[in-house]
């Protein structure tokens, strides 16, 4: 099959698909890549859910100072323009669009058992506005970046083929959302990248203009005017000798106020299903509701053949610790997660990732034990 096609099926399966929200930052490395993944639980009734989109990044395309990213997945589309040394040099304004179906799609769990009666699409569509300043960078190496954003998005819900006719969704109308962020470093919108530091810190609050009461009239819940929520991630990615490459990570979050379509997430090890991911090996994806977390991912990766390194396997321990959403809680509140991935580069613009993943503290059919695996594609255009 020839390139195009193949990226035509692609981009054609990613239309049923989850897109993460690329947030924009100034990406001085031009990018063409298509990716895709997917992850089915191998123990529960949980969904087969993935991600697909293709990213195109392009630096200085109209002048130095020009910087367009878009990310399109079959009917969602997202394009961010920024231009950088205005108001003053070493500052930068931007403006995004987006909109598209099943974008902010929502998947109800309870104890470990999903729940489609209580699941419904989100449908998007909105502008942000940003503001940047990157001063300086640490050693002549490290891009320190504020960010300054507000983004106005309209949501539609609707029920899914399998929710249950009596529920109610939310309510349709405006979010506002109000982000201010500091990122130093960064990681690369891969697939196993080789080499990254990063630390981040951010706090949003969304003003949601028609809140209210959804649901089943028997667990009638309610959306909020306002929810806030912040967190940090901080740590890196290591090369070491003969291929070998280390990975420790730790964030944590906290919500002020909360209603559970705007929690944190945790579970998956889907890095790019969702705009902030905090992936939990084994466990469904985001099947996890957090009013605060704490989470520690780490990995090792080495050649499966010595002085090979178009095979490679990663090793993944992940830890959390949770207070979960009143009604959404586990047995337990530390959660361990255990992965494997094989890594294999089938040519230098082609990547194939497959993988397993544990939760030996996920409640499954009466027991405790959870298990998935996934595959990820990642393709250089």
């Amino acid at each position: 099959m020839s390139g195009g096609k193949w990226i035509g099926l692609l981009i054609a399966a990613a239309a049923a698909l989850h897109t993460p929200w690329a947030g924009a930052q100034i990406d001085p490395k031009q990018r063409t890549y298509l990716q895709g993944g997917t992850e089915f639980p191998l123990r529960g009734n949980g969904p087969l859910l993935g991600y697909g989109f293709l990213l195109i990044n392009r630096p200085h395309i109209l002048s130095q100072d020009d910087y367009l990213r878009l990310a399109t997945a079959g009917a969602y589309t997202r394009v961010d323009w920024i231009h950088d040394n205005v108001p003053f040099k070493n500052q930068a304004l931007g403006i995004g669009l987006a909109g598209g179906v099943f974008s902010n799609n929502f998947y109800d769990y309870k104890r470990g058992v999903y729940l489609p009666e209580q699941s419904f699409r989100g449908h998007t569509a909105g502008i942000a506005l940003s503001y940047f300043a990157h001063p300086y960078k640490i050693m002549g190496r490290i891009p320190v970046n504020f960010e300054v954003r507000v983004a106005p998005t309209y949501l539609m819900y609707r029920r899914m083929p399998r929710t249950n006719p009596q529920f109610v969704p939310p309510a349709d109308g405006v979010v506002y959302t109000y982000r201010v962020g500091l990122r130093i470093g960064g990681v690369p919108p891969v697939l196993a990248p080789s080499r990254a530091l990063e630390l981040t810190l951010w706090y949003e609050a969304d003003h949601r203009t028609h809140a209210g009461p959804y649901g089943l009239h028997d667990d009638e819940l309610s959306t909020k005017p306002w929810t806030t929520r912040g967190w940090m991630d901080l740590g890196g990615i290591f090369p070491l000798p003969h291929g070998q490459v280390a990975s420790l990570f730790y964030s944590m979050g906290a919500t002020g106020q909360a209603d559970p379509l705007d929690l944190f997430r945790v579970g998956g090890s889907l890095r790019f299903h969702d705009r902030f991911p905090l992936q939990l090996h084994g466990y469904y994806e985001n099947e996890i509701f957090a009013s605060d977390y704490r989470l520690v991912n780490a990995f090792y990766r080495f050649p499966l053949i010595p002085g090979q390194r178009r095979l490679m396997l990663q090793l993944n321990f992940d830890y959390a610790h949770i207070r979960y959403f009143p009604g959404y809680a586990l047995p337990h509140r530390d959660l361990i997660g255990l992965g494997a991935d094989v890594i294999y580069d089938w040519s230098r613009a082609v990547r194939i990732v497959t993988g397993y993943g544990y939760g030996p503290g996920a409640p499954r059919d009466g027991g405790y034990g959870a298990s998935a695996v996934n595959l990820r594609l990642q393709m250089k255009l």
